[in-house]
């Protein structure tokens, strides 16, 4: 339905998205979204169609197996409530073009900013946990590679030989004893498995050797996660740790099975896994679009501001396009990201913003710290910022906590509008069920120009219950 806010383009956006794979059973992408929309009784919905004419999809991404909805860094470590990279491409493709300037307030584990920085746009983010910022610097900033790869693959020898001197297996005195590690966590002693702990321990006492400590910790944060004492099928929300040895019924491998003991073969999975995801993105961003109207980054590194590491302050991203000169070398896309409140925080001096994609966090529903509850255990120089959370679950789902959602919202939309181009687009993914986002939008002095309802077949592995999502289209008024 082409009009002035949608109008018509040579290619939809869904045609020029990595074409999606087939299933195990060879249905392809198109045949996955005929059957969930036929089954779902969505095939003649209004939005549905709406979508299609728009994106040239429904936007329910059915399309793409789990494997490419988690494409490379986008996997670097579990986050419940992140939303599919391709949405947010499909949405950067439609609005915005290569040197565009783009703001998540609320970054989570940089899906909005590696998107951006993989078409050729400056992407920023606000971030208020500092080991969700940890990630995001993990995933976007410009590696050496041969030195990761040298480094992760040093890091695991090291705690795999540790692990044999503790099975007996090996004769290396120079290393310390399996045992020897202590750590006064009450979480850690109790919801890791005294094998896995010791190799847990030991991984995190030589990471200050090595640069690359924050991925480095990623993977050592990504294997305790996997490694704690609970059924394989629990790992998003689990209760309370099972006992070492403890026997029960996995509905996920449909058989017995007993909590992980030890963690080498994870340390083994998640390193390999991490320098393979590296690699395949920054060869993605070096086939990023570049050259005619790219804005000049000062630097081809990230930076997080703010708490967690400061390594250069963003000046003039967003206020200028300047033409490339022929065979003139173009830098790359600028990602900086700052580790603060979204309602205080202030973006760098010069900062103009062509628009905002973000996905804010749900009145009651995650604890967005406690979800990462091991990795804070692991590294206490990241201090949790529970209070600071917007919509918390620990205030539910109340009249009063909806209203004071709605200031919080508002509150953060009001303090970007100095950095906001007058012809800024600001689109916010949300499960809107208690429809408070119109309001919200006018309280932010947003004028609401159009909603687009996506249908969501699943959200974790559990859950395969279908609902709509919104997008809400909010331009200054």
């Amino acid at each position: 339905m082409p009009d002035e806010r949608h109008p018509s383009a040579p290619a939809t956006p869904f045609s020029l998205l990595e074409p999606p794979a087939a299933s195990q059973t060879g249905l392809t992408g198109e045949e996955r979204r005929r059957i969930f929309l036929n089954d779902a009784a969505l095939a003649d919905n209004v939005d549905v169609r709406k979508n299609i004419a728009t994106f040239g999809c429904d936007l329910s991404l059915i399309e793409f197996p789990e494997w490419q909805r988690t494409k490379h860094v986008h996997r670097l470590h579990p986050y419940l409530g992140k939303f599919v990279p391709q949405l947010v491409e499909l949405f950067l493709r439609r609005f915005f073009k290569s040197g565009d300037t783009i703001l998540d307030p609320f970054a989570g584990s940089g899906t909005t900013l590696v998107e951006a920085n993989a078409l050729g746009m400056n992407a920023l983010g606000i971030e208020l946990s500092p080991f969700n910022c940890l990630v995001i610097e993990a995933k976007t900033r410009r590696h050496d590679l041969p030195l990761l790869s040298r480094e992760v693959a040093d890091t695991f020898r090291r705690v795999e030989d540790f692990s044999r001197q503790g099975k007996g297996e090996g004769l290396l005195p120079l290393l310390p004893k399996p045992g020897s590690f202590t750590t006064e966590s009450a979480y850690l002693n109790a919801w890791i498995a005294p094998e896995a702990l010791q190799q847990i321990l030991f991984y995190r006492s030589i990471i200050p050797e090595y640069r690359n400590q924050d991925l480095l910790k990623v993977i050592l944060s990504r294997t305790a996660r996997s490694c704690r004492l609970v059924p394989h099928y629990d790992l998003a929300r689990p209760k309370k740790p099972l006992k070492p040895g403890e026997e029960y019924y996995c509905v996920k491998h449909r058989r017995t099975c007993e909590p992980i003991s030890d963690g080498l073969k994870y340390f083994r999975r998640y390193s390999r896994d991490t320098v393979s995801r590296i690699e395949e993105f920054d060869r993605l961003r070096d086939r990023a679009p570049r050259g005619l109207g790219v804005a000049q980054p000062p630097s081809a590194v990230p930076s997080i501001v703010g708490g967690v590491s400061t390594r250069r302050e963003d000046r003039g991203m967003g206020t200028s396009r300047p033409q490339s000169q022929p065979g003139a070398a173009v830098p790359h896309a600028s990602c900086t990201v700052l580790q603060g409140n979204a309602r205080t925080t202030p973006l760098p001096e010069g900062v103009l913003l062509d628009g905002v994609f973000t996905s804010p966090p749900y009145v009651g529903m995650i604890d967005y710290h406690e979800q990462h509850r091991y990795a804070y255990e692991l590294f206490p120089e990241l201090e949790r910022r529970d209070e600071s959370e917007i919509g918390p679950m620990s205030l539910g789902k109340s009249k009063k906590a909806q209203r004071a959602y709605q200031a919080d919202i508002a509150t953060v939309f009001r303090n970007l509008r100095p950095w906001l181009k007058p012809t800024a687009k600001l689109f916010v993914v949300a499960n809107d069920r208690h429809g408070l986002y119109p309001a919200i939008g006018e309280m932010a002095g947003l004028r609401l120009v159009d909603t687009f309802h996506r249908p969501v077949p699943m959200r974790t592995e559990r859950d395969t219950a279908t609902y709509f999502e919104s997008i809400f289209w909010f331009e200054l008024q």
